[in-house]
């Protein structure tokens, strides 16, 4: 081999050795090749990455429908085959290329999820809100019509107030007619350890039936308006033009505070609120359990359609529903006027949290941050909205039409997506079982009505 071969060879081996080097080091510290601009300043740009999970995890990742494996980087991919290895939930995806991405998640079994993301150069890109439906068919658990329902605050029973019956979900089974006289349309009112409901004028215990009561026998005719909280040896109840209180203890009752026109009232820290119509207007009284006096009062407009509603949330929530206002009021504030907000146009609530509201009117739901003081359209329906329900995790939201059970999903940087799971002929009083991530509900389905099920995750 001559001297000039020699030297050929050398100097390619050191191009060689230059060019690799360069490329290694570049993809090390992040950069990547646009060969589409070689010789411009686009020629080497900054990559970025995304860390994505969902839940559940092991979920396939698209990136503009091009499954995500391993080696394939938009570069490295070009010198190195993929390898037939899909990369799935939970996923750190290094080396893209900044700009818009189709981002698709999906897994066997289940609705796919899809956002639009954007990658930027040298940053990172969180996509760590990945909620995934199961794509089943709602399963019949009991033939009955369709009817409110009642979910026990444990996610063990089930009430059926038209039949005055109990569903057990640990059994599958349906209990008997508990009381013939209870009226279809009375509200329900559960203790909170679960083992007894109030409604209309009964107290069912759900351990021994026999020790059913029938409060208006026991008291006298006129009670109304039965509620629990906290104390599980008493309950509350209006009669006549006072409110009073009914001690498991030692069969007697005691009457609180008396007043005309009573509206509605409520039971929470250690206090009394409660409502009354005053000549034209109308006034939200405080009343102190253990001092046994008002200590503050609010004048409210003129409506005779106040309800208290929402009583284990932080704030009070009284609802006016003859013009459809909520005021969420601060009750520990010491200013005249502790209402915080006021909200027109009011139908449906759920709290998410102490300082998240989410609420519905016919053909909106909106999310009221009271941390961040903002108010926001989450997304708008053709059709009228009939329930909204409340899940453990903050960014969906279940909803119901008519004839649809819906969810809707989105991301910290506001993307929308809603995606129809089950479809009726009508639907009816959905309840959540945070337990078993369930939806129950009376539905109607091709003339058959009973009491369904259907596995959200």
């Amino acid at each position: 081999m001559n001297l000039t071969l020699r030297r050929i060879i050398f100097y390619t081996f050191c191009f060689l050795f230059l060019v690799i080097s360069t490329l290694i080091i570049l993809y090390a510290s992040g950069y990547q090749i646009n060969y589409r601009y070689l010789f411009t300043p686009l020629g080497v740009q900054k990559t970025g990455m995304t860390i994505i999970y969902s839940n559940p995890a092991g979920a396939d990742i698209y990136l503009n429908n091009k499954m995500v494996k391993r080696f394939s980087s938009p570069w490295l991919g070009q010198i190195i085959p993929a390898q037939d290895i899909a990369i799935r939930t939970p996923a750190n995806i290094k080396d893209l290329a900044p700009g818009a991405y189709d981002l698709r998640v999906e897994i066997s079994g289940y609705w796919p999820w899809e956002r639009q993301i954007n990658i930027s150069p040298g940053k990172i890109t969180h996509v760590l809100d990945i909620n995934l439906f199961r794509k089943t068919s709602p399963e019949l658990m009991a033939q009955v019509a369709s009817q409110p329902i009642s979910l026990s605050p444990n996610d063990k029973k089930i009430y059926l107030s038209a039949s005055g019956r109990f569903f057990d979900l640990k059994t599958q089974t349906l209990g008997n007619t508990l009381a013939a006289a209870i009226s279809s349309t009375s509200n329900v009112s559960w203790s909170a350890d679960s083992n007894r409901l109030a409604v209309d004028k009964y107290l069912l215990n759900l351990k021994n039936p026999e020790k059913n009561l029938a409060l208006d026998k026991i008291i006298g005719a006129g009670i109304t308006n039965l509620k629990w909280n906290a104390e599980l040896d008493k309950i509350y109840y209006q009669y006549k033009n006072s409110i009073d209180v009914f001690s498991f203890s030692n069969q007697t009752s005691q009457t609180i505070v008396t007043a005309d026109n009573i509206l509605d009232y409520e039971v929470a820290n250690k206090n009394l609120y409660y409502v009354v119509r005053d000549g034209i207007n109308a006034k939200l009284e405080f009343y102190s359990l253990d001092g046994k006096k008002i200590v503050k009062e609010i004048n409210l407009p003129a409506s005779d359609g106040y309800q208290l509603i929402n009583p284990t949330a932080k704030l009070i929530n009284l609802y006016d529903q003859k013009y459809q206002t909520l005021y969420l009021i601060d009750p520990v504030v010491a200013d005249a006027n502790p209402i915080l907000e006021t909200i027109d146009s009011v139908k449906k609530t759920q709290w998410i949290s102490d300082s998240e509201l989410v609420w519905a009117n016919d053909y909106e739901i909106w999310a009221l941050d009271l941390d961040k003081n903002e108010n926001k359209l989450i997304t708008r329906w053709s059709q009228p909205i009939t329930a909204i329900i409340k899940t453990k995790a903050a960014n969906y939201i279940l909803y119901t039409t008519a004839k649809t059970i819906n969810v809707i999903t989105w991301t910290a940087s506001d993307d929308i997506q809603t995606t129809e799971l089950a479809n009726f002929d009508s639907i009816a009083s959905p309840v959540y079982n945070a337990t078993e991530k369930n939806l129950y509900f009376t539905a109607k389905s091709g003339g058959e009505e009973g009491l369904y099920r259907l596995n959200i995750q």
